[in-house]
């Protein structure tokens, strides 16, 4: 059965073909199709000089910022193809970039320069599958293994390491035994790649399928990129509520979870501050109060050297530091818990709170049943449109400020005080009553704000 290659990718091969260039669909594009799955873009190699390359692309629209290292993005309709012109590349000395590049328009030659052999095929109409290292026999075999010495190829492109363990967690492909070996003793070539390229690859890997298998075979690779993570390596948690140790119970978490980047990298950091906050009985039990906030405090360090957007910090931190609050399945305590998290945020926490109890020992399990009832609440209240939020009550700060109050700090903590009676059911969300509630001080004299109250 021949390669179905979409209409848009069709045309630029057409062109380059009849500029006289050989071009070839290569790589993860190739992978898939030997697997039976659907590509999701398509890479091409060309033999010709970038150069050449441009000329025969002169009819679309292009983006030329790789162009120094041969590649032209050429945008066919709606689909943006990946253009690279056949090379082999000189010698590597920061493990990220070759120093210089020959333009041979070798087919070969460029499938020989690549990382991994289920990466390292072509496709023609005339021969099919063009396959010189052995790729279509290690993808029906389910293997990831190095275009040939594995260590050459990681000292030639570190970033390499991680993406060999993101293929085996995406595709559920094992490595082949000399490659993890080299991944094993050259993984600190990492330190020389850019954080924000090693993020990236870092997210699509704990989104795999196989994640629990690599974060456990691998374990010395993630303390490398997170290395505040050493600590939890085989530490016992000597708590009858746990059987794993806290990178297994972590690992575990992770697979438990759905396949969300902010969910995953939630699980990866909720425990990571274990070791630097426990104590300890005499009798041995170990307990971890507090371990909720050092372990946000080491995620938003880390996230922030790994170069993560603000809203994946954002949202990653919050996730781990309420990871552990567990509300009573009732109306008036999941208002409270709402003002904290918003609908979204307890849905979030919903699902990060089951995949760390999944994780834990048979005396846990019970909490999965509140869990369930937590949600069941959750969803009532939303229909009912409860109020959640200050924005949600019925005055607001220039009601206050009409009342007599002056602006001010004081105006916030009124708000905050009754949301928080709204929520307790102590008094309705109506303008009056809320007038009332402040001037009469039903409430009590010592307003709090709602942080306090919760």
């Amino acid at each position: 059965m021949s390669m179905n290659i979409p209409e848009d990718v069709t045309a630029v091969l057409r062109v380059l073909e009849a500029h006289g260039i050989p071009a070839y669909p290569v790589g993860g594009c190739v992978r898939d199709y030997v697997l039976g799955t659907e590509p999701h873009d398509y890479d091409i190699a060309a033999e010709a000089t970038p150069e050449e390359l441009c000329r025969a692309a002169e009819g679309f629209r292009t983006v030329e910022a790789g162009l120094s290292f041969g590649t032209l993005r050429i945008i066919s309709g709606k689909t943006e193809v990946e253009v690279t012109c056949c090379r082999s590349d000189g010698t590597y000395r920061d493990c990220r970039r070759p120093d210089s590049v020959v333009y041979n328009k070798s087919l070969s030659d460029d499938l020989a320069r690549r990382d991994f052999t289920v990466n390292a095929m072509a496709y023609s109409k005339k021969d099919g599958v063009i396959d010189p290292f052995g790729g279509r026999a290690d993808a029906e075999n389910k293997i990831i293994r190095a275009v040939g010495d594995p260590a050459a190829r990681f000292r030639e492109d570190a970033l390499r390491i991680i993406r060999a363990l993101r293929f085996s967690s995406v595709l559920g492909f094992e490595i082949e035994e000399s490659t993890a070996a080299a991944i094993h003793s050259l993984h600190g070539l990492l330190d020389n790649i850019a954080a924000e390229r090693i993020f990236s690859e870092l997210k699509k890997l704990l989104c795999g399928k196989n994640v629990f298998d690599v974060l456990m075979k691998y374990s010395d690779v993630f303390c490398r990129i997170i290395p505040e993570m050493t600590p939890s390596v085989g530490f016992d948690q000597k708590s009858p509520y746990h059987i794993y140790d806290v990178y297994e119970h972590i690992a575990r978490t992770v697979a438990l979870c759905p396949p969300d980047e902010i969910l995953r990298l939630t699980m990866l950091f909720h425990d990571i501050g274990k070791p630097y906050s426990y104590t300890e009985e005499e009798s041995g039990v170990r307990h971890f109060k507090g371990h909720p906030e050092v372990s946000a405090e080491i995620t938003e360090k880390a996230l922030r050297r790994l170069k993560a957007d603000n809203a994946t910090v954002e949202k990653t931190v919050f996730l781990v530091k309420y990871h552990d609050v567990r509300p009573e399945p009732t109306e008036r305590s999941m208002r409270r818990y709402l003002i904290k998290t918003g609908f979204e945020g307890a849905r979030l926490l919903f699902q990060v709170r089951r995949a760390d109890t999944l994780a834990h020992s048979e005396k846990s399990m019970a909490e999965l049943e509140k869990i369930e009832l937590e949600e069941k609440i959750t969803d009532k209240l939303e229909r009912e449109n409860a109020c959640i939020k200050i924005s949600d009550l019925a005055i607001g700060g220039r009601d206050l400020m009409e009342m007599g109050f002056g602006e001010g700090p004081l105006i916030g903590e009124i708000l905050s005080y009754l949301l928080c009676a709204v929520a307790d059911g102590e008094c309705e969300n109506k303008e009056a009553a809320l007038k009332s509630a402040v001037l009469t001080g039903k409430f009590g004299k010592n307003m709090q704000t709602a942080e306090n109250n919760y």
